[in-house]
């Protein structure tokens, strides 16, 4: 009844997500995620993202995605998001929280 994810990009953040605001435990106490492995994550935001997201203001087409991996708002989203609920991370190639 566990399942392990193996997520990339921004779906380790979605990930962390879930696991700290939706996520079940499970009758017998364990986590419905048991592990967490992220690839290529930007746990800490990503700066490439200040030039899409400037460049999609130019062309008058924000976009929530690329604002999202912005470094200050994954500041914010890593104060609030700190709950793993007894799920293990792992993090290949990223950012580590």
């Amino acid at each position: 009844w566990q399942v392990d994810i193996v997520a990339h990009s921004m779906g380790g953040l979605i990930a962390r997500y879930y696991i700290a605001e939706m996520m079940d435990i499970l009758p017998t106490g364990v986590p419905v995620v048991s592990r967490l492995v992220q690839l290529g994550t930007p746990n800490e935001g990503s700066p490439c993202a200040y030039l899409a997201d400037f460049t999609f203001w130019m062309l008058g087409k924000q976009t929530r995605a690329v604002q999202d991996l912005l470094p200050v708002h994954l500041e914010k989203f890593n104060r609030s998001i700190r709950n793993r609920r007894g799920t293990r991370f792992s993090v290949l190639i990223g950012n580590s929280v």
